[in-house]
This record gives C-alpha cells, structure tokens and sequence, in this order.
C-alpha cells in the first residue's frame, strides 16, 4: 500500500510538473524601478549630519539567470582595469551601474560624486541554475554631505536621482531606469 502511495505522489508531481511553464525572458536583462528611500545619516557622538543612506530597489528579470559577479570574479571580461598597463577602470569589473543627476533650475544634469568616486557595484550571484530568473535587487550606497574635493558641492535639500542598468556574465547589458527623485542633505 505503501508503495502505490509513494507513486501516486509521484505520478501526481510529474503531471504538476509538466502543467508547470517555464517563464520566458529576453537573454538581456531587463529592469523596472521598484522603489527608493533616502535615510539622513548622523555621527553617532555628535549628531553633525555626514550625509544620505541611499537604497534602490530594482525588479529584473533574465533569460538564462546569468546575473552576478563572485568576489573571485577577477580575471578577463571582469578585471578591475582594463589591461595591465593602464589606469582605466573596466566597466564590466562592475555589473551594476548607477549614475547621480541633481535637478538644477527644473532640468536634471549629471553630478559627478567627490574625488571621481562611483556608484557602480557588484551584484552577488542570483543563481547557479541557467535557467529563466526573476527577482528583486536592493541596493545600498551612500551620498556624502561634505568632501575635500573643492568640486562638490551638496546642497540642502537637493533633489537626486539616478540612472540604472545592470549587465549579466555574458556582458549583455540591462535597459537604462530612472528612479524616482528623492531630497537629499534634510537638515533642521
């Protein structure tokens, strides 16, 4: 009786499993802006305020689920540097690419962070499965109040946001998102 109960089980899931669609995804990522949150953040001994916690929430979805650098992930297409003869920065060391724009006089502008700093990142890998994926990626960052660069200069209550793609392993690029505005350096 056992027996016949352990293969109805059987036959039960195979037939849920055939009734079960793969989803189907473009081999590109795709991207859509999910959400924002800007949290003020404080030194802890004397309140001066240091600048913004930045997250952004993204959904994506991908074909083949190839989304995701390891931290071992140093060797050509994913070096840090170009080649080893130069300074240039690879773009693809990174695989989540985020770029500031501040709103000046109604119009949003590139803002370039102190010091040629980024806010490019790595995404860790989703999956080990080659097979369509679909989730959704926090990201956290941080924007300074203040800098040595005489070049950058915050504002209170400048109005930020970003511009966001992703790339997976193969290098296929993601579309590009904006996010929603958000204020940035809320002082009383």
């Amino acid at each position: 009786m056992q027996k016949y109960n352990i293969l109805l089980v059987c036959v039960i899931a195979l037939l849920l499993n055939a009734c079960y669609e793969k989803p189907s995804f473009p081999l590109a990522p795709q991207i859509t802006f999910k959400e924002i949150s800007a949290i003020p953040q404080r030194d802890a001994t004397t309140g001066f305020y240091l600048g913004d916690s930045v997250i952004i929430a993204i959904d994506f979805t991908d074909g083949d689920g190839d989304i995701g650098l390891s931290q071992a992930d140093t060797l050509p297409p994913y070096q840090l540097y170009i080649d080893k003869n130069s300074n240039q920065i690879n773009r693809f060391y990174f695989n989540y690419f985020c770029d500031v724009e501040r709103r000046v006089a109604g119009r949003y502008q590139p803002f370039a962070l102190p010091n040629g700093t980024t806010l490019n990142g790595r995404i860790r890998p989703i999956t080990d499965s080659p097979n369509p994926v679909e989730g959704t990626i926090i990201y956290r960052t941080f924007i300074p109040a203040f800098s040595n660069d005489l070049q950058y200069t915050l504002n209170p209550y400048d109005t930020l946001r970003f511009r966001i793609s992703i790339a997976d392993r193969a290098l296929n690029e993601s579309n590009v998102i904006f996010t929603d505005s958000i204020v940035v350096y809320q002082t009383p």
